[in-house]
């Protein structure tokens, strides 16, 4: 029988005898909140919900044909809250969407130029 491994959140791990306590042995207290403030950091200067295409469009300097094409293969679902006419979409989500995505250019090739 395997027995999980647990974090210790709020234990103590090691005494140390020093005035400083190395990185590598400091737990966050709370993970989600430390990769919430890393995101919010990356997008300064956007906001973090914006409602409606056209919003969503101007605040990513494309056209709405594109966000709603983007909307409409299912692209954006992770990040798009709809209840009836009222679409929310975030921001932040929107844009780590469009960043991993694998997207192709005319003829088949990469829309960006990664030389690898």
């Amino acid at each position: 029988m395997k027995k999980k491994m647990e974090v210790p959140h709020n234990k103590t791990v090691c005494i140390m005898a020093g005035s400083k306590q190395p990185e590598q042995f400091r737990l966050p207290k709370d993970p989600k909140v430390e990769v919430e403030k890393s995101t919010m950091d990356d997008y300064l200067g956007f906001p973090r919900f914006v409602t409606g295409i056209k919003s969503l469009a101007g605040v990513l300097e494309v056209s709405s044909s594109t966000v709603n094409r983007w909307k409409a293969s299912g692209l954006l679902d992770d990040a798009t809250y709809q209840n009836g006419k009222y679409i929310l979409f975030d921001v932040y989500g929107v844009l780590d969407i469009l960043r991993v995505s694998n997207q192709k250019g005319r003829y088949n090739q990469s829309k960006y130029n990664h030389n690898m």
